[in-house]
């Protein structure tokens, strides 16, 4: 049955021009109904951009901080090394008399 067939049943049967109008023009009401039925996507949202970043700046810090506690063990134990060999340097230069003379 045409929109017009649809109107014209519709005044028989007391229903008013514009909701006949409206009920005629199926076209419009049908895709309203098929946009609801696409695909919509599943699961939660994803964060928001600001989200995204302030995670990955955490990150980053947490990195660098573990990085900087790792050279600061490296300085100390550089340092220990350091003052290890300065011992035994200046325990070496100091003459012994235990030792045969070079004459």
């Amino acid at each position: 049955m045409a929109a017009s067939g649809r109107v014209r049943s519709a005044r028989c049967c007391g229903v008013r021009a514009c909701i006949a109008r409206i009920w005629g023009s199926g076209g419009r009401r049908d895709a309203g109904a098929l946009g609801a039925l696409e695909a919509k996507p599943r699961g939660p949202r994803r964060p928001s951009a600001d989200v995204v970043e302030v995670v990955k700046l955490r990150r980053e810090l947490d990195r660098s901080r573990s990085d900087l506690q790792t050279a600061r063990r490296v300085i100390e134990v550089q340092g220990n090394v350091s003052a290890l060999l300065e011992e035994l340097l200046s325990k070496s230069a100091t003459p012994t008399d235990d030792g045969p003379s070079q004459r």
